[in-house]
């Protein structure tokens, strides 16, 4: 239940972020930081 609500929380925080970045203007940028952030924590 714990792993379910931070998981929660995380794509939350990703859609903001992501919505925020896109009105920024700045969204390319910094979804290719994203995802190779991610892929270094898989």
């Amino acid at each position: 239940m714990i792993a379910t609500l931070h998981n929660l929380c995380f794509y939350l925080w990703l859609v903001g972020e992501a919505r925020r970045r896109i009105i920024a203007g700045d969204f390319l940028e910094w979804k290719n930081g994203m995802v190779g952030r991610m892929a270094q924590r898989l």
